[in-house]
């Protein structure tokens, strides 16, 4: 941050929130919001009781209010989430019929589920930040006093990055704060890797509900083998209708990284991947 400050350096990514705090002040430099190509999620583990149950797990997406959510952790560097792609990938549907914040309708999804008086369950988090929760501790909160209010005690238990991973790859974790970075613009780096049955294996799980589902895998495996667009949008748009009923995560968010550069800086455009192009960036005299 120091360097972008002095001139030494022109564009800067990855900005903490007091460095998007120095940036708002200094006149010198300019904000940037990439496009979102993330989302952040709570993964249940959908072979585990009570999430094997399709109303509890329509209960905890009703649970939360991802606009106060956006508001209050994310200071407002992010979008509420409807499903499991960023709004700026091709393929997303922007049809879905979404499951809004309703405690009262999570309540009584609770009771017909079979807890009146709720459960306790754990919450997992990692320790350190990720591009999809810079603040994953006050997610971690935010999530817990929310299922608070519908009769869900949970407990958080936080883990380093590592130990993270090993053990909800093993599907140990009963609900767990989890995202995904793409690495190339294509739905098939979304959902195939967090829907496929393949990649619920444990030890190697990237699918972290431990979702499985026949309908789900046979529009994956299509989407794979042809090759027309129209087609391959059409598969997408649909299995996120099926993924959304079946309800085995919580999509929380997208967050859009915010970056910064000198005023010096012309015609630069965020890319949405982060492999950026400056072909027609021009450097000013300051």
């Amino acid at each position: 941050m120091e360097e972008l400050k002095q001139g030494s350096i022109h564009i800067a990514d990855y900005l903490s929130p007091v460095d998007i705090a120095e940036v708002k002040y200094d006149p010198n430099l300019h904000l940037y919001l990439r496009p979102s190509f993330n989302v952040g999620y709570i993964a249940m583990n959908n072979e585990r009781f009570p999430f094997n149950k399709r109303d509890v797990r329509v209960a905890i997406n009703h649970a939360i209010d991802k606009e106060k959510l956006v508001n209050d952790v994310f200071d407002n560097f992010a979008k509420p989430a409807a499903t499991y792609i960023p709004p700026s990938l091709w393929g997303y549907n922007n049809n879905l019929k979404t499951y809004e914040y309703d405690p009262d309708k999570s309540r009584k999804l609770m009771q017909e589920a079979g807890f009146p008086n709720g459960f306790k369950t754990t919450l997992w988090v990692m320790d350190a930040a990720r591009d999809y929760f810079p603040k994953p501790l006050q997610v971690a909160e935010f999530v817990k006093e929310s299922l608070k209010q519908v009769g869900i005690y949970a407990e958080i238990k936080v883990f380093n990055w590592d130990e993270y991973l090993t053990r909800i790859r093993n599907g140990e974790h009963e609900i767990a704060l989890i995202g995904w970075t793409g690495d190339y613009a294509d739905p098939d780096n979304f959902l195939y890797t967090m829907f496929a049955s393949e990649n619920a294996k444990p030890g190697f799980a990237a699918n972290y509900s431990l979702y499985k589902s026949k309908e789900a895998d046979q529009l994956l495996i299509q989407a794979r083998e042809t090759t027309n667009m129209v087609f391959r949008r059409s598969l997408y748009r649909s299995l996120q209708e099926i993924v959304n009923y079946e309800a085995p995560s919580v999509p929380l968010v997208h967050t859009m990284p915010v970056m910064a550069s000198r005023l010096s800086v012309r015609g630069y455009v965020p890319s949405m991947t982060g492999i950026e192009s400056l072909e027609n960036v021009e450097l000013a005299s300051e």
